[in-house]
């Protein structure tokens, strides 16, 4: 929404405030309007609590990333937990290697290295080898610091 509300520190201080969660994007490092100190990035947005969350370069490193429902190409319907393919989660970005995990309609991949700036809303593409298996819209990375 477009209603004010806290920039919050992952470490839970409260540092300013925002315009409305929509302004705001996973990774975002301009425009935040809270100078001073290391550089801070956008690592997550709560808009059940009209927050934004901010962080340290390694605070946007993520392991495990959750799936909205998965896009099938052809009759590739991968239901083996833990299959080894290769994705991309922004369209500029190198694919990389992970583990896919479905059940039901939910989904998640485990990369093998942790990845910066994970942004719910984007897409995940999965390969094996040059051939596009599919994808699905990623709905947030979870921190590196969980145990899977």
């Amino acid at each position: 929404t477009d209603v004010k509300g806290d920039i919050v520190h992952v470490n839970g201080q409260v540092l300013g405030e925002h315009n409305g969660v929509v302004n705001y994007t996973v990774g975002q490092r301009r425009g935040l309007g809270i100078g001073g100190g290391d550089p801070l990035y956008v690592t997550a947005i709560n808009a059940d609590k009209n927050q934004v969350i901010v962080g340290g370069i390694n605070d946007l490193s993520c392991k495990k990333v959750l799936l909205g429902k998965i896009n099938w190409l052809g009759d590739d319907d991968i239901r083996d937990d833990g299959y080894p393919l290769m994705v991309k989660l922004r369209s500029r970005h190198k694919e990389v290697p992970a583990r896919l995990y479905v059940a039901d309609d939910d989904a998640y991949i485990i990369l093998d290295e942790p990845q910066k700036g994970v942004a719910p809303g984007q897409g995940c593409a999965f390969y094996d080898c040059d051939r596009l298996l599919g994808g699905a819209k990623i709905i947030k990375g979870e921190e590196i610091s969980q145990k899977y």
